[in-house]
């Protein structure tokens, strides 16, 4: 018998520590979502989870946009700028066409 698999993901764009634009996909785990991103009442909030995504993103001095995805319907955002989005792909999937 198979497994369902969820999956708990977060596209980040943001300014890395040299001030370069990076691009990177977060995978969280269970525990993290269960322990770290939900607020007092154990929901995952805006709030909770942006303040989750900011302790936990080192290779990030600051954070631009994100498209998450977290569990089945737990927490979703997507990119708040289309632009942002088609930078994040820029820097990861480079310029193929």
């Amino acid at each position: 018998m198979k497994k369902a698999t969820i999956t708990h993901e977060c596209q980040v764009l943001g300014v890395g520590w040299f001030g370069q634009q990076s691009a990177t996909t977060y995978t969280f785990t269970d525990f993290d979502v269960r322990e770290g991103m939900t607020d007092e009442v154990g929901i995952i909030t805006d709030d909770s989870f942006q303040s989750f995504l900011a302790s936990h993103s080192g290779d990030f001095q600051s954070i631009t946009d994100f498209n998450a995805d977290i569990g089945d319907n737990l927490y979703t955002r997507s990119w708040q700028d289309e632009d942002n989005e088609q930078c994040f792909l820029d820097l990861v999937y480079g310029d193929e066409e």
